[in-house]
């Protein structure tokens, strides 16, 4: 008979997202204010509690911040190139007419000196955003 029972009845696998607890009301209606606050759901405002991260934090919306910082760094590191790329054509005229004039040359070793430190901003920005 015991068999028979346990077969008849349907166990339900672990969800895994099923966590009940007990609060105050007083405690459930600030959890619910600060969750309405920040535009989120109590479950979610717990999480990132628990996660110590933001309360309105919401994975989608940082990983958008993430791409559009990426996609924004990109551009300029390709300005940067493109200038590069102007830079060379132009050293490599002023050299083939024998032509750098001293002020020129230093003019050079500024403007590489400018990309270098840009070079250096953009990946440390880029280490602190992906890794």
């Amino acid at each position: 008979m015991n068999s028979e029972i346990k077969a008849n009845k349907q166990i339900k696998p672990p969800s895994g997202r099923s966590f009940i607890f007990r609060i105050s009301n007083a405690d459930k209606q600030r959890l619910k204010s600060l969750a309405e606050a920040n535009n989120t759901s109590m479950s979610l405002c717990i999480l990132n509690l628990i996660r110590r991260l933001p309360v309105g934090y919401k994975e989608h919306e940082m990983q958008q911040q993430k791409f559009e910082a990426v996609y924004a760094l990109a551009k300029e590191i390709n300005y940067i190139g493109k200038n590069i790329n102007q830079l060379t054509v132009a050293i490599r005229q002023i050299n083939a007419d024998k032509k750098m004039k001293e002020g020129e040359f230093l003019a050079l070793l500024q403007v590489l000196k400018e990309y270098n430190v840009k070079r250096d901003s953009i990946a440390e920005i880029l280490n602190n955003h992906l890794f």
